[in-house]
């Protein structure tokens, strides 16, 4: 806030130097030389009839010299009048660049400033939910990062199908989702169907199972999250509608 009234100043004091006087100085400067230039001529008339006057001997030499000095002093008074109103009417170059100068530095000065203020608020790239808070205000950033964020929608279920049912599994396709962390179960539709069978990820608490299954990974949009966004990574069982 400091930078930007610092750069407001600055534009302000340029703009002034830009539109020279103000128009009241001005005025007020153009009458004072107006009334300068009747006391030059006053001055004036009266030294010509002093001038007259020692020609016919009816005035003395200081009388003379007198009339002579006051004509000079309202001379340089009128010209010292001119000059300031000048002053006032014209924008000097030096004063001019030196305020863009002044402006430009105060300008950069709180760009600075705004960029920097920036790089303090951490801004989400979606909508989505905070899952878990790594680092608090205060504390050091370490490898797990500030915070653990995640897009719930739409919100997706990783399902693995066994190698043997893959050829089954096409886009479009219905699903039912359930687990034992939710009460009733979901809808999805299948958006992505797996091109790679790998190892799977998820063991089953049956012993009889295989726990080196071949699987093909399926993403299904839920039509619904619901709570399932408050649970997420959570396990659960898919049935594929045929």
């Amino acid at each position: 806030h400091a930078a930007a009234a610092q750069a407001k100043a600055a534009e302000s004091r340029l703009a002034q130097v830009a539109a020279g006087a103000n128009p009241a100085d001005t005025a007020a400067q153009q009458a004072q030389v107006d009334a300068l230039a009747l006391e030059l001529e006053g001055a004036r008339i009266n030294h010509e009839r002093s001038e007259a006057l020692r020609r016919d001997g009816a005035i003395s030499d200081a009388n003379f010299q007198a009339s002579q000095l006051a004509l000079e002093t309202h001379r340089k008074m009128w010209e010292g009048g001119v000059a300031k109103l000048k002053s006032l009417k014209g924008v000097w170059d030096l004063d001019l660049r030196l305020s863009q100068a002044q402006y430009e530095s105060a300008s950069a000065e709180a760009d600075h400033a705004k960029a920097e203020v920036e790089q303090a608020f951490i801004r989400a790239p979606t909508d989505g939910e905070i899952v878990r808070i790594s680092t608090w205000p205060g504390e050091h950033v370490g490898a797990d990062g500030i915070m653990e964020f995640a897009q719930v929608d739409p919100l997706y279920v990783l399902a693995e199908v066994d190698e043997s049912d893959a050829s089954r599994v096409h886009v479009g396709q219905h699903a039912a989702i359930s687990g034992s962390a939710f009460a009733g179960h979901f809808t999805g539709v299948v958006e992505q169907d797996g091109v790679k069978v790998g190892r799977n990820n998820l063991f089953s608490t049956d012993p009889a199972s295989s726990s080196d299954s071949r699987v093909v990974q399926t993403w299904i949009r839920l039509d619904d999250s619901g709570p399932a966004r408050h649970l997420l990574d959570a396990r659960v069982s898919v049935v594929l509608q045929p």
